[in-house]
């Protein structure tokens, strides 16, 4: 799919530009014809989308992915405002040849950190008034459909059939990769993510199939994994910057995960990539 999206000619598209509101209680949009490629993103309330008889509705965190020259209704939570971002692109002429190919992806995805970051980096650029900032956007938005389209197929089949995460959930994995290098235990990621400990353990076995602390360690070792095929860093600074408190530990974590040594698994990437 990313290989069809990079075809896509920066000059086919007329803009790309981000943007925010607020609906009251009760809102409603529309009927409207939709007239380019829109990533709808529901931050908080509720929506439920009639496209030509069909419903969708969102929860806080999806995003969904609306194709041009369809007609739509939004219909807003009836008992709490809702928000919602957007990125749009527009074309010159409705790009017709694009339908059947974006309708192979997902419709709805629940949004990661990564994709909150698009979006507010986008609104930052929609709003700047001093720089010529179109390029970037189009580059922008490309990337974000085209991480939208490929989040599904990231995923395990195990994580395909289990029920979305939460936003505890994602806060804390957020958190995790955010601080790896930094001691952290597990009062630290539950309070950041607003649940008790045992709450976290609970959501992460029911969601991820594994404990708050065996994800952590995963994540530092994947990381260490990286440093040591990208980097020349010395395995006790890998190590440190890794999370690991020592050199010894991380060798025997890593050794568990990969059944290689650093130094075995630092030789066989090097091996592979065609370096000595």
């Amino acid at each position: 799919m990313q290989e069809n999206l990079s075809e896509i000619l920066i000059e086919e598209i007329k803009e790309v530009y981000f943007g925010q509101v607020h609906y009251p209680a009760g809102g409603t949009h529309g009927p409207r014809i939709q007239r380019g490629i829109q990533l709808f993103h529901l931050i908080s309330g509720a929506v439920t989308f009639d496209i030509e008889g069909q419903l969708i509705a969102l929860k806080p965190g999806d995003m969904c992915l609306l194709l041009p020259g369809q007609q739509e209704y939004h219909r807003f939570s009836d008992t709490e405002e809702s928000q919602h971002s957007w990125c749009q692109f527009d074309f010159e002429t409705r790009p017709e040849h694009l339908n059947a190919w974006l309708k192979q992806g997902p419709t709805v995805v629940q949004c990661n950190n990564d994709m909150e970051r698009f979006m507010a980096l986008g609104l930052s650029l929609t709003r700047t008034l001093e720089l010529s900032v179109q390029p970037t956007l189009q580059a922008l938005g490309l990337s974000l459909l085209r991480y939208f389209m490929a989040l599904p197929a990231s995923m395990s089949v195990n994580e395909q059939h289990l029920a979305p995460p939460s936003r505890a959930i994602r806060s804390a994995c957020d958190y995790m990769k955010a601080n790896l290098s930094n001691s952290m235990g597990l009062v630290d990621v539950a309070e950041h993510s607003h649940v008790t400990v045992n709450h976290l353990i609970v959501l992460f076995r029911q969601h991820l199939g594994l404990t708050p602390s065996r994800y952590l360690w995963q994540l530092r070792t994947h990381h260490a994994a990286l440093l040591l095929r990208r980097t020349s860093l010395p395995i006790a600074q890998v190590a440190e910057q890794s999370g690991f408190s020592s050199a010894f530990h991380f060798s025997r974590v890593f050794k568990q995960h990969y059944n290689l040594s650093p130094k075995q698994f630092r030789f066989t990437a090097q091996q592979e990539s065609g370096h000595s």
